[in-house]
């Protein structure tokens, strides 16, 4: 039997349904992003990217 070691034997008791949190959060995130179609993707790819860039040289700034 192939078991993994992230997958819990049972739900959580505040997961009666036998799903994470985070995964269905993931899968509509990601339901979400198919539906954006394929040059859209890229640019929110960018504009993600910009905003890491920002916050990154800002926290760098206050240091």
């Amino acid at each position: 039997m192939h078991t993994t070691l992230n997958m819990p034997d049972k739900p959580s008791e505040e997961d009666k349904d036998g799903k994470s949190k985070g995964k269905t959060e993931r899968t509509a995130y990601r339901n979400l992003f198919e539906r954006v179609k394929q040059n859209e993707r890229q640019k929110i790819k960018e504009e993600l990217d910009k905003k890491e860039i920002k916050d990154y040289n800002e926290e760098e700034k206050e240091k």
